[in-house]
């Protein structure tokens, strides 16, 4: 199974507001409004790539993964559940994160993610 045929229509999906792609999510991720608004708050500088504060937010918001609550936890699991169903309200919200994404510049070298450690191997956020 291509886990990438998911989301292959997101290229098809309009460029929106960070607020417009999420809005679907309002009554399952809680407090998504104040995440929203600390993610804007946060990217508030110019980008020297170009990207929108749109853009930054949702790349400011997919890295705010630090609990069950969080877009990052969300977006994971309908992700692992291998579903289209549950992946096509999240199209909306990947168009303007790697729209944005693909305006940084590429760089060599090793790029960590941090996750919650776990002795069997299973983290849970």
């Amino acid at each position: 199974h291509d886990p990438l045929k998911l989301i292959q229509s997101y290229q098809n999906e309009p460029l929106l507001p960070l607020e417009e792609t999420l809005y679907v999510f309002q009554s399952t991720i809680p407090h998504l409004p104040t995440q929203i608004f600390e993610a804007k708050q946060k990217c508030r500088q110019k980008s020297p790539h170009g990207l929108t504060l749109d853009e930054s937010a949702a790349i400011y918001l997919y890295s705010m993964g630090d609990n069950t609550d969080s877009v990052y936890a969300h977006l994971q699991h309908a992700w692992n559940s291998n579903d289209p169903s549950q992946m096509k309200p999240w199209l909306k919200y990947l168009r303007l994160l790697y729209h944005g994404a693909d305006k940084l510049p590429n760089v060599k070298g090793k790029v960590w993610q941090g996750i919650p450690y776990s002795p069997d191997g299973v983290a849970e956020l």
